[in-house]
């Protein structure tokens, strides 16, 4: 598909709304996997698989790396049953590699439309706005 400013803006917004719903979903749902293919072709069309934005998103791999603690005295459960704990652990990472996504779609945007909606005015005043002046006496 040939995208333009307009439908890859809104292709973007789309995409990003969607990680609210999944964040409330299991890791690796069939939504969650579609809505990954559904990315992956975007941003591959639109900024090319070379791209900062494919790249960053082709690297999240929705669940925790490296070492971490499970069970103990504040999830029991999890001592007895340490896939509790695996599978807690890398939802809490899938919902931060949603968030994750969803900003890097939001950079991707063009300035101007992630630009605040509000206006600041500043408003300038001479330096003989500021010089305090004496009130007026009256001479007799």
């Amino acid at each position: 598909m040939k995208w333009t400013k307009e439908t890859a803006m809104a292709e973007i917004d789309s995409l990003a709304e969607q990680t609210h719903v999944l964040q409330s979903l299991k890791r690796n749902c069939e939504e969650h996997i579609r809505w990954i293919a559904k990315t992956r072709r975007f941003l591959s069309e639109a900024f090319g698989e070379e791209s900062t934005y494919f790249v960053t998103f082709a690297s999240l791999t929705w669940s925790k790396q490296g070492s971490y603690v499970i069970g103990g005295p504040g999830c029991p459960n999890e001592s007895f049953n340490p896939q509790l704990g695996i599978n807690r652990v890398n939802q809490e990472a899938y919902v931060q590699q949603l968030e994750v996504a969803r900003a890097e779609k939001f950079s991707a945007l063009p300035r101007e439309t992630r630009q605040s909606k509000f206006k600041v005015r500043i408003f300038v005043k001479k330096s003989s706005d500021f010089n305090q002046k004496a009130p007026q006496t009256k001479r007799s």
